[in-house]
């Protein structure tokens, strides 16, 4: 899998679980995590890229462990 086929990946799985929690705007969604909507945005459309920070910052925020988002277990 490319970078780029990673980051659209993420970004869709990152969709889809503030979907699942009743985030359909990224108006609402931006407001769940604590951040402005145009910096959402920007981020889960590609236009900017979204950086390990930004992903650890999103999954923090919604107490997820990163590896979810990826589809994957953590090792133990």
């Amino acid at each position: 899998m490319s970078d780029e086929q990673l980051s659209a990946e993420v970004r869709t799985q990152l969709g889809r679980i503030l979907r699942a929690r009743g985030c359909i705007t990224y108006a609402q969604s931006a407001q769940l995590l604590g951040v402005q909507e145009t910096w959402l945005r920007r981020r889960l459309n590609g236009e900017t890229r979204l950086s390990l920070d930004d992903f650890e910052l999103i999954c923090r925020r919604l107490n997820i462990k990163p590896a979810s988002v990826l589809g994957r277990r953590e090792a133990s």
